[in-house]
């Protein structure tokens, strides 16, 4: 039975942390492979129920760094320690443990080091999973606070020199895929969407009884993710001013956490939106609260395949969307699926909310969801037993 490891070392609640286990499940339901999660400070200790089928094979960082800072830019440096002090133990995992094959999901400098530094020889297949932040649009590029700037020109030397030596890298949208091969100039890239659906979890979880009468009393737009430059909820934010003035009884409901929490509390305040705008914070089931949603929207300035926007696609709940790069607008068939607007344009974002409060368009929504079905666990492992 072929030895298969993944490397998705984080701290903050991601979607990729699901688009992990999720591969994970994937492999070894069909392909009946034998897994190892690595847990480098203290990852999966949320999803004890959802790994209990792979080998854990901890570290144990936290010992060393029992309290790193995770604001931006600690979390930065705290990445940088746990990259470090990663590193010798990952050589050392790789040559008592002979993996067959090591799937990176985040970080992928340690890897990608690591297996340049052992004895064994394996299989490492680098999954992109987001647009890194270097390939956006010029003009989102030209509004990166300077740390990001200089993070950005980092990260594009070490890429050039060490990503093109993975086996193989997986993108998650076409676009990216075009990108990177063109900034990398190699052709090992595939385009292998995430495994987002889990059909029967989504399910069981969307079919769970409300439990907050916020949810159960009131008509509400969400929207779901990291409150991060990235995330953009200011523009939704704002947007959402125009919407209400329309429907004064309706509110939106942001779920997620973030470093920008206090920032966006203070734009609610200065447009009078207390009690009609809610951030939420994060939620361990968000699936009925999704399911229940007029609308769900996008506001990302970047974002490789929204797996938010995949969930609401697949509950056939209508869906807004900036044109960010790259994936959304594959996944919304150009306008055929559901609403896209300009990126940072409150003015366009509302009228595209409008249009989608005010329409009963089943053909959208229908055509969402049969697009959501390519990112099923079957689907991710026809198209990834290649490369195994």
């Amino acid at each position: 039975m072929k030895k298969i490891v993944f490397w998705a070392p984080y701290f903050k609640k991601v979607g990729t942390i699901k688009a992990t286990i999720h591969s994970a499940k994937s492999l070894r339901k069909y392909g009946n492979y034998d897994i190892d999660l690595i847990k480098v400070y203290k990852e999966w200790e949320e999803y004890k129920e959802e790994c209990k089928n792979f080998n854990i094979i901890d570290f144990k960082l936290q010992k060393v760094f029992p309290k790193l800072p995770l604001n931006d830019l600690g979390y930065r440096f705290s990445m940088l320690f746990i990259i470090l002090f990663s590193l010798p133990k990952l050589i050392n995992y790789f040559n008592r443990k002979k993996p067959d094959v090591v799937f990176s999901y985040l970080q992928g400098f340690t890897p990608l080091l690591a297996k340049s530094l052992s004895h064994h020889k394996f299989k490492l297949i680098v999954s992109i999973q987001g647009l890194p932040s270097f390939l956006a649009k010029e003009e989102t590029i030209k509004t990166y606070p300077v740390y990001k700037k200089i993070e950005n020109e980092i990260r594009k030397f070490v890429w050039k020199r060490l990503y093109k030596n993975a086996d193989y890298i997986i993108t998650l949208t076409e676009n990216t895929k075009i990108n990177l091969e063109k900034f990398l100039d190699t052709k090992n890239i595939k385009y292998i969407p995430n495994p987002v659906i889990n059909e029967e979890e989504v399910l069981k979880k969307a079919n769970e009884p409300l439990k907050d009468e916020l949810f159960i009393k009131n008509e509400y737009i969400l929207g779901i993710g990291r409150l991060s430059v990235q995330k953009n909820f200011a523009t939704l934010i704002k947007a959402f001013k125009i919407v209400s003035k329309k429907f004064p009884d309706l509110k939106l409901i942001i779920l997620g956490e973030g470093e920008l929490k206090k920032e966006l509390e203070r734009l609610i305040d200065e447009l009078e939106l207390i009690n009609r705008v809610i951030l939420y914070g994060f939620v361990g089931n968000p699936f009925n609260i999704l399911k229940n949603a007029k609308i769900f929207v996008l506001s990302s300035l970047w974002e490789d395949q929204g797996h938010a926007l995949v969930e609401a696609a697949y509950l056939k709940i209508p869906c807004v969307s900036t044109k960010c790069p790259s994936g959304q607008e594959e996944l919304l068939s150009y306008g055929e699926a559901g609403y896209l607007c300009n990126i940072g344009d409150e003015k366009n974002m509302a009228d595209k909310i409008l249009e989608a409060l005010n329409s009963n368009n089943k053909e959208k929504i229908e055509l969402a969801y049969k697009n959501s079905l390519q990112f099923s666990g079957k689907s991710f492992y026809e198209n990834i037993k290649g490369l195994i």
